[in-house]
């Protein structure tokens, strides 16, 4: 419909009210706050270490329910829908918040216990496999010898051999005992006793053979079997921890709708304190600017008179025109069904301040141009579905359900082709089914051809039949597409006082394509006339402002070249009779390698997973690419002709919660 109107607001209040100030104001959810200039400042005066504060509590319930995910039973998620509590609730942020934060503590608390159990764990079960090659070394751990004796404890790959170990020793010393207590799947285990003086000898020449030491000091005077009782009864205790804190985690787990809480309340506060940074302060005194849609202000005046009047405090605003160099944000309004489209043309770019919004035109032809791009009955049914399913009961940001609702009314119009062409998952009825249903204006899936190998491979010369009738269709649907580009335009100079410039930009390649056609269907004389109206109109005020008669002349002349551009923009809409076809045509291809299974009982198992398989991905692969090639129609063919971008989001502050709801009767009173 169009960019909603703005309107300044500049209010002076108390220091000691901002906190009451900029709640009232958050749930009007009607002005955004502009930050000051920079020749204004200092700003914000005071109000730094609230919002140091705020920030460390929102960091903290984030943290604290990003560690309890796992453990939460339900909700959170996108498919759990949001637990409502009364604005109240929301109106006391600081004082639920405060009784709410401290299970963030638990949380971290009892995540760190659990942590250190499960390291405690991990320690243990190493020093257990470490000691389990010597169960069977009697000898204490910490045994290392007498005044003339050494004990050698290691391993040495299991490639080497006892003999060739001992071959190596011998060539030191033949005073020395050796005994290999385990071998396993990596290494073979043995302790050696020599000669003090030739310990040193004795461990150098087993290096080269890969003998790796060992040293158990830090067990004690025990035998490896005790010093695994004892690992095992400090796995119980760890054990014991670790479960002590899992319970205590499911048990908060069971309690993470209030950290959800708590989390949303920290969020409000800190958009409440974020906004608080672009006041400009005195010691007792702040000033707010910002911006507000102008039909809010009676609602926004009235609750500023009330706070006034009942004397919870001294405020003084006013509400002023926007002036030129305003950075004026923008706010959409449409109707219920095309401000579902409102997202597509947020993606290009929003348009600026008071220029036309193109939401209400552009959603028609985006209806049209995406139904023949995704022509299938069945697959425009499944985007009903998902379009009136999905936003009901998932947990989805606003923008995003708006983008669902518009692939769920985009099916309506995928459902209707579908139908005019006959196709219902591409050629299905009749390859699977030997159904014959007769499409309604022209056949894509062949549907003449017989079920079976052959014929489903004739069935996509078949559907080639018409791509010249489609083609012909989407040049037409293109034509207008574009024509009504032009008339936007041309209402747009008249609304800005220039009708002789719409008559001479716009009309007069009217009048050129209303000749071409009245030439060709009705009489070839009127309509050269009627086209040579138009070029002389081009041809004479096309550079009406330059002032030399000549160069004025060869530039009309020059202007009479956009006919190659408006037809290069026309051969562009060539793109919908390709997506459709493609669309069509690999469903066809699904079908023919589903019904190659055959009849038997392996068919009947493996035809339904051919088929279901297939038509998913064909599904997916051909909505991104109809999504964006009817975008792509809209930005450059239709915008190109019209349109004014630059706009800035309109994000006033408000109460928009993250994981829980608000009971909205409660709002509506």
């Amino acid at each position: 419909m169009a960019v909603t109107e703005m309107k300044k607001l500049t209010l002076l209040a108390l220091k000691s009210d901002t906190d009451a100030l900029m709640s009232e104001l958050m749930w009007t959810g009607s002005v955004e706050i502009s930050p000051p200039e920079e020749s204004m400042l200092p700003t914000a005066a005071g109000f730094t270490a609230d919002y140091d504060r705020a920030l460390r509590r929102k960091s903290k319930a984030d943290e604290a329910l990003r560690l309890l995910k796992p453990y939460a039973k339900s909700g959170g998620g996108m498919f759990a829908k949001p637990d409502r509590y009364p604005v109240s609730v929301y109106q006391n942020a600081e004082a639920e918040l405060a009784a709410r934060l401290p299970m963030a503590d638990e949380v971290t608390e009892a995540v760190s216990a659990l942590q250190s159990a499960q390291t405690e764990l991990g320690a243990i079960r190493d020093k257990v496999s470490t000691l389990r090659p010597w169960l069977g070394y009697d000898l204490p751990l910490a045994e290392t010898g007498s005044r003339r004796s050494r004990i050698l404890m290691g391993s040495l790959p299991l490639s080497v051999a006892p003999e060739q170990a001992e071959s190596a020793l011998t060539a030191v010393s033949d005073r020395y005992h050796t005994e290999w207590v385990h071998a396993d799947r990596s290494a073979r285990y043995l302790w050696m006793l020599c000669e003090v003086d030739d310990a040193e000898q004795m461990q150098s020449a087993l290096l080269p053979l890969g003998f790796l030491p060992l040293n158990f000091s830090d067990y004690g005077m025990v035998s490896a079997t005790d010093a695994v009782k004892d690992l095992q009864n400090l796995h119980s205790q760890a054990s014991a921890k670790l479960e002590t804190a899992q319970k205590r985690l499911a048990d908060l787990g069971e309690r993470a709708k209030e950290l959800r809480l708590a989390a949303d309340l920290a969020d409000l506060l800190l958009e409440r304190e974020e906004a608080k940074q672009k006041l400009l302060c005195t010691k007792s005194a702040v000033l707010l600017t910002g911006w507000i849609p102008a039909a809010a202000t009676p609602v926004v005046e009235e609750k500023l008179q009330a706070r006034c009047e009942s004397g919870k405090g001294v405020c003084a605003w006013e509400f002023s025109d926007p002036e030129e160099g305003d950075d004026i944000p923008i706010l959409l309004q449409n109707g219920k069904i095309s401000e579902n489209f409102e997202p597509v043309v947020a993606m290009y770019s929003l348009p600026a301040y008071k220029t036309f919004d193109p939401t209400q035109i552009m959603s028609i032809f985006y209806f049209i141009i995406f139904g023949l791009m995704f022509g299938d009955a069945v697959y425009g049914l499944v985007l009903i579905l998902a379009g009136w399913l999905l936003p009901k009961y998932l947990n989805l940001s606003v923008g995003t359900k708006k983008m669902i609702r518009m692939f769920g009314i985009c099916g309506i119009s995928s459902m209707i082709s579908g139908i005019l062409f006959g196709s219902y998952c591409g050629n299905m009825l009749v390859t699977i089914f030997g159904w014959q249903v007769r499409p309604i204006l022209f056949d894509i899936v062949g549907i003449d051809a017989l079920p079976g190998m052959i014929p489903a491979l004739n069935n996509v010369v078949e559907s080639l039949n018409s791509s010249m009738t489609f083609l012909v269709m989407a040049l037409i649907i293109g034509v207008v597409h574009l024509v009504v580009a032009m008339g936007v335009r041309f209402y747009i100079l008249c609304k800005e006082g220039k009708p002789f410039d719409a008559i001479v930009e716009i009309g007069s390649w009217y009048l050129i394509f209303a000749g071409i056609a009245i030439a060709l269907l009705v009489h070839t004389i009127a309509g050269v006339v009627v086209a040579g109206i138009g070029v002389v109109l081009i041809v004479f005020f096309h550079a009406k402002d330059t002032k030399n008669p000549i160069l004025r002349f060869l530039k009309g002349l020059l202007g009479l070249y956009d006919i190659v551009n408006f037809m290069s923009d026309l051969l562009s809409y060539s793109r919908i009779m390709a997506l459709g076809l493609s669309s069509a045509i690999i469903a066809m291809v699904v079908n023919m390698l589903a019904s190659m299974v055959g009849s038997s009982t392996i068919g009947l198992i493996f035809m339904p997973l051919v088929l279901i398989f297939g038509h998913v991905i064909n599904i997916a692969l051909n909505l991104l690419g109809t999504f964006v090639h009817t975008s792509r129609l809209q930005y450059i063919e239709f915008f190109g002709k019209f349109y004014v971008d630059g706009g800035r989001q309109f994000k006033p502050l408000a109460v928009h919660p993250a994981y829980t709801g608000i009971a909205m009767d409660e709002i509506n009173q």
